[in-house]
């Protein structure tokens, strides 16, 4: 019973407080019930935003005391504020289907009212959690609700720009995202409380991390660090902490951030709250300086606080970095067993998440062509249903037995067809999945067909020696590939020999177009440095197909390999036509090989802490001609 006394006089005590603060900038105390206020005067609407003040939980039992006092209302917006109440416990309960039952109930006839604009948001807001990548079709009505809501101006507004930044941050573009977390911000009617604006930093922080600005990384975590220390927030400090320690890791200060985690770690175990990743990035910090028996005691820990609190989902990145100790440490069993035992749990994920991904299709596939026939199963359900009544008729003759055997034979008969069909079905569908996966990993369609062209003009025309220099060089460059695909790294010198193949190609097929120079430092042993494989192939490519073609005087394409401290830069040099000198076209070809490179280097390295980019400059801007590109990846 105290329990529920709290949450009534919390829920009361919101009610008195967001009334103090609305009704001040009204003239009259009646209110449209489109607005979400009642003829008794309670907002419940300032009620559900002032809600967001509270933590989850709290905000949970609060919304649900507030609710069992509409149960008995008859008033219309109490009515429809009760369902939209039920709707969001309903969906923080995991229960969607009855949370969309309980909008669907929800009485709005006015499209400009707050209680509308909360109606439109949940669905939403609902249609955007559920997925990793919004859909076009989604964004598009969350712009359209959101512009509604501003022209209406709604006190729902700074609803639809958190909406609005998180499809945008799902959607990884993370620049729109921080405008639009800053409009929630501005907009947000209790700016001023500090759980708002703790989760402003954080969540600006985050896409400031995603974006790579140290600069507004410090920014935003200073600021959230100065108001977790006004505010007595442990919790949000810890969180600060671990922050700086990713801000000064980025920035490859490992000393600095080694003593941020430890006091991360600190105020994590005094609050009783420690969790794995927290130990894992400790250890991670040791192992970045070298403190190599300290990094292996925090993996353990790690290691073990992952078996108590997650034991269905084991981290084998917290193997493969004990693994990394070990290694550097020379204890060259452990670390062997270490990663053995790593790459298991991987490949178990993978596998988990390839499932899924293949289930999610396979729905998707199902639900098309189900639209796609939907004509076709009505009619069949008509036949159906008239074969239904026949039989019916004749059941109330004397062979009712008869014909009911034979009808259950029949029906058994056709599921077992059924159940064979659907099984040959799947199998097709995972068939042509792993068909197409292991097409994209080949090389680009296009130049396997003007590869074997100009190798059939070449034969037309007599040049023996020519076609099988050709024809050694393009079988060469192919079974590199097809073995390389099978591998994330590769030794360097093997990427050489394949880049070399590949330029012999192209300057068979096209001659006198350009030249080409590798240069590698000295201090490089090729033969141990690895890389991914094809990780220049793309922009090589770009330079020769889209570059060089249609110049009036002869290309140079220079790849320089140097080595840093801890890193391997690569530089593709070209003075060819530019990037703003192509077709659109082709630009957007350019724009695609340059996500799919950005793709690859955040999945291989970015797990592990590790740094790796690229940059693409015009050189038109400096008054040359041509395309740079820096690549810069750890080495391994």
């Amino acid at each position: 019973m105290s329990q529920i006394w709290k949450n009534s006089i919390t829920a009361l005590f919101l009610l008195f407080m967001l009334s103090a603060c609305t009704d001040n900038n009204r003239s009259s105390p009646t209110v449209s019930v489109s607005d979400g206020q009642t003829v008794s005067g309670k907002d419940d609407v300032a009620f559900f935003i002032s809600s967001d003040t509270l933590t989850l939980s709290e905000r949970k039992k609060a919304i649900h005391t507030a609710d069992s006092m509409l149960v008995k209302s008859t008033e219309r917006a109490s009515q429809a504020m009760h369902f939209f109440f039920q709707a969001k416990l309903k969906f923080w309960g995991n229960e969607p289907k009855i949370g969309f039952a309980m909008l669907d109930s929800m009485n709005v006839s006015q499209q400009h009212g707050d209680i509308y604009f909360l109606k439109q948001w949940a669905i939403l807001e609902h249609q955007t959690n559920r997925n990793t990548v919004v859909e076009a079709s989604v964004m598009k009505e969350i712009q359209e609700e959101m512009q509604k809501a501003e022209e209406a101006k709604s006190r729902t507004v700074h609803l639809f720009y958190d909406l609005a930044a998180k499809a945008f941050y799902q959607n990884r573009n993370e620049k729109t995202a921080l405008s639009y977390v800053a409009n929630y911000f501005e907009y947000h009617p209790y700016n001023w409380h500090p759980v708002v604006k703790q989760r402003y930093y954080d969540v600006s922080f985050l896409l400031a991390s995603r974006l790579g600005d140290y600069s507004k990384m410090q920014n935003y975590n200073d600021l959230a660090r100065k108001l977790a220390l006004s505010s007595k927030n442990n919790n949000a400090l810890a969180r600060t902490y671990d922050n700086q320690a990713q801000i000064y890791a980025g920035k490859r200060l490992f000393r600095k951030s080694l003593a941020y985690s430890k006091l991360y770690v600190s105020i994590l175990e005094r609050e009783h709250n420690i969790h794995d990743v927290a130990y894992n990035n400790l250890a991670l910090g040791f192992s970045n300086v070298g403190q190599l028996d300290s990094a292996i005691v925090y993996y353990k820990k790690a290691i073990e606080l992952n078996k108590i609190n997650m034991p269905e989902k084991p981290r084998y990145i917290l193997y493969k970095g004990l693994s990394e100790a070990y290694f550097q440490q020379g204890d060259y069993r452990r670390a062997y067993e270490a990663l053995d035992y790593g790459n298991k749990l991987e490949l178990k994920a993978i596998k988990e998440i390839e499932a899924t991904n293949i289930a999610e299709i396979e729905n998707k596939y199902q639900a098309v062509k189900k639209d796609r026939n939907i004509f076709e199963l009505k009619i069949k359900n008509q036949q159906n249903e008239d074969v239904i009544r026949q039989q019916k008729w004749v059941l109330f003759t004397g062979l009712a037995l008869a014909i009911g055997v034979l009808a259950l034979l029949y029906n058994l008969y056709q599921q077992n067809s059924l159940k064979q069909k659907n099984k040959l079905l799947h199998s097709d569908v995972n068939r042509l999945k792993l068909e197409h996966k292991l097409l994209q990993t080949q090389l680009n369609p296009h130049f396997v067909f003007n590869a074997i062209a100009n190798l059939q003009s070449l034969i037309a025309t007599g040049d023996t020696t020519q076609s099988v220099l050709y024809l050694s060089s393009f079988s060469q460059l192919l079974r590199s590939i097809l073995e390389q695909s099978r591998r994330d790294f590769i030794g360097l010198d093997e990427e050489i020999i394949s880049l070399e193949n590949y330029l012999h190609l192209q300057q068979m097929r096209y001659p006198d177009l350009f030249d080409y120079h590798i240069t590698t430092d000295k201090e490089i042993a090729i033969e141990e440095v690895v890389i991914p494989p094809m990780l220049l192939q793309p922009f090589v490519e770009n330079a020769i197909e889209h570059g060089f073609r249609n110049l009036r005087y002869k290309g140079e394409l220079h790849i320089v390999f140097k080595l840093g401290e801890d890193s391997l830069s690569i530089t593709i040099d070209d003075n060819g036509n530019g990037i703003i000198g192509q077709k659109p076209s082709n630009q957007k070809k350019n724009s695609l090989a340059n996500d799919i490179v950005k793709e690859r280097l955040e999945l291989l390295y970015k797990l592990s802490n590790q740094y790796a980019n690229f940059k693409v400059t015009e050189k038109k801007t400096f008054g040359e001609k041509g395309v740079k590109v820096e690549i810069t990846i750890p080495i391994i």
